[in-house]
């Protein structure tokens, strides 16, 4: 129910919202935008530029970088897993409830040397348990390659990164 056009010639993303409830998308977006750069601020680091706030559309600048394939093995990507674990470690406030960007996949995720952008915060919540989105981007990058190919089985050097993933976020996190 999202779309996405780029205009290059005046190099902005305009980003719309059509469906039942395009105002709760719209609301989540303006929202977690607001929030995550307002942790960007905290840290010092390069905001998400919004250019322009209209009824039912938000146009951005784009974030120079690259996103990575969703549907390529983890093996791929683990260094890069492991930079957005930091990221996420690093940004996020240290609470048992926290904001949520509430759907993290490597295609919300824009690279750009060592810089990192979550972009698409439509889903966006202000009370999640603290690790749900690291939570969603570990299973998006476990399961969503597997589907995409077809694949009927994780074989074992996935699961190892996965493991080691996994361990690094949560193995020492008290949640009670």
């Amino acid at each position: 129910n999202t779309g996405v056009i780029y205009f290059p010639n005046s190099n902005k993303i305009r980003k719309f919202y059509l469906g039942s409830n395009p105002k709760k998308h719209f609301s989540n977006e303006i929202n977690g935008i607001k929030w995550y750069n307002n942790q960007l601020k905290k840290k010092n680091l390069e905001l998400l530029n919004i250019k322009k706030i209209e009824k039912n559309y938000i146009e951005f600048i784009p974030n120079k970088g690259h996103q990575l394939k969703y549907w390529k093995n983890i093996k791929n990507f683990e260094y890069q897993a492991e930079k957005i674990i930091d990221y996420y470690i690093n940004l996020w406030p240290n609470e048992t409830k926290v904001p949520s960007h509430g759907d993290l996949t490597f295609s919300n995720i824009i690279f750009n040397r060592s810089l990192i952008k979550f972009i698409d915060w439509e889903n966006f919540n202000l009370n999640n348990f603290w690790g749900y989105d690291l939570c969603y981007f570990f299973m998006s990058i476990i399961f969503l390659p597997n589907i995409d190919n077809n694949k009927e089985f994780i074989n074992n050097e996935e699961l190892y990164i996965f493991e080691k993933l996994w361990f690094k976020v949560f193995k020492n996190r008290n949640f009670i």
